[in-house]
Protein backbone atom coordinates (compact mmCIF):
# COMPACT_ATOMS: atom_id res chain seq x y z
CA UNK A 1 0.00 0.00 0.00
CA UNK A 2 3.18 1.94 -0.50
CA UNK A 3 2.70 5.20 -2.46
CA UNK A 4 6.21 5.07 -5.03
CA UNK A 5 6.56 9.07 -4.26
CA UNK A 6 9.23 10.05 -7.44
CA UNK A 7 5.94 9.57 -9.80
CA UNK A 8 4.08 11.88 -7.53
CA UNK A 9 6.71 15.08 -6.86
CA UNK A 10 5.03 18.10 -8.49
CA UNK A 11 1.97 17.02 -9.74
CA UNK A 12 -0.99 18.93 -8.86
CA UNK A 13 -3.60 17.47 -6.76
CA UNK A 14 -6.33 18.17 -4.23
CA UNK A 15 -4.29 19.83 -1.38
CA UNK A 16 -5.52 20.30 2.37
CA UNK A 17 -3.23 21.36 4.60
CA UNK A 18 -3.07 21.24 8.52
CA UNK A 19 -0.60 22.70 11.09
CA UNK A 20 1.06 19.51 11.13
CA UNK A 21 1.04 17.68 7.76
CA UNK A 22 0.02 18.51 3.86
CA UNK A 23 -1.99 16.25 2.09
CA UNK A 24 -1.86 15.54 -1.76
CA UNK A 25 -4.40 13.73 -2.91
CA UNK A 26 -4.79 12.02 -6.40
CA UNK A 27 -6.92 9.63 -7.89
CA UNK A 28 -5.97 6.20 -8.37
CA UNK A 29 -6.73 3.06 -10.68
CA UNK A 30 -6.29 0.23 -8.18
CA UNK A 31 -9.19 -0.14 -5.63
CA UNK A 32 -7.18 0.56 -2.37
CA UNK A 33 -5.42 3.47 -1.24
CA UNK A 34 -1.86 4.17 -1.33
CA UNK A 35 0.24 6.54 1.26
CA UNK A 36 3.54 7.64 0.42
CA UNK A 37 5.19 10.19 3.52
CA UNK A 38 7.74 12.64 3.12
CA UNK A 39 9.51 13.57 5.88
CA UNK A 40 12.65 16.03 5.86
CA UNK A 41 15.67 16.34 8.18
CA UNK A 42 13.93 19.95 9.57
CA UNK A 43 11.76 17.49 10.94
CA UNK A 44 14.21 14.28 12.65
CA UNK A 45 17.75 14.77 11.82
CA UNK A 46 18.52 11.21 12.71
CA UNK A 47 17.49 8.72 10.08
CA UNK A 48 15.79 6.40 12.85
CA UNK A 49 13.95 9.43 14.32
CA UNK A 50 12.58 10.02 10.67
CA UNK A 51 11.72 6.17 10.49
CA UNK A 52 9.81 6.24 13.79
CA UNK A 53 7.82 8.60 12.65
CA UNK A 54 7.22 7.03 9.68
CA UNK A 55 5.98 3.63 10.58
CA UNK A 56 3.60 5.98 13.39
CA UNK A 57 1.73 7.78 10.09
CA UNK A 58 1.76 4.38 8.39
CA UNK A 59 0.07 1.98 11.10
CA UNK A 60 -3.15 5.40 11.50
CA UNK A 61 -3.39 4.85 7.74
CA UNK A 62 -6.05 2.82 6.82
CA UNK A 63 -5.76 1.67 2.67
CA UNK A 64 -9.76 -0.35 2.66
CA UNK A 65 -11.35 3.85 4.11
CA UNK A 66 -11.05 6.12 1.17
CA UNK A 67 -10.52 3.65 -1.56
CA UNK A 68 -9.43 4.41 -5.04
CA UNK A 69 -6.71 7.67 -3.63
CA UNK A 70 -3.77 8.02 -3.65
CA UNK A 71 -2.10 9.88 -0.78
CA UNK A 72 1.14 11.98 -0.54
CA UNK A 73 1.45 13.02 3.54
CA UNK A 74 4.15 15.75 3.78
CA UNK A 75 5.23 16.51 7.34
CA UNK A 76 6.01 19.48 8.82
CA UNK A 77 8.36 20.41 11.53
CA UNK A 78 5.71 21.06 14.26
CA UNK A 79 5.15 17.56 14.57
CA UNK A 80 7.91 17.54 17.12
CA UNK A 81 5.25 19.27 19.65
CA UNK A 82 2.95 15.65 19.12
CA UNK A 83 3.11 12.95 20.85
CA UNK A 84 2.21 9.79 19.47
CA UNK A 85 -1.50 9.34 20.36
CA UNK A 86 -1.70 12.78 19.53
CA UNK A 87 -0.45 12.14 15.79
CA UNK A 88 -2.60 8.94 14.90
CA UNK A 89 -5.63 11.58 16.44
CA UNK A 90 -4.97 14.11 13.68
CA UNK A 91 -4.74 11.97 10.95
CA UNK A 92 -7.82 10.21 11.96
CA UNK A 93 -9.56 13.07 12.26
CA UNK A 94 -8.09 14.64 8.78
CA UNK A 95 -8.98 11.13 6.74
CA UNK A 96 -12.31 11.60 7.75
CA UNK A 97 -12.59 14.68 6.24
CA UNK A 98 -12.10 13.45 2.59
Amino acid sequence: YRLPIQEFIGKNGKIIKTPFFLFKIFPSQFSYSRFGIIISKKVATQATQRNKLRRTIFSACNPKENSGKDFLIIVSPKIKELEKEEIIKNLKYVSNSF
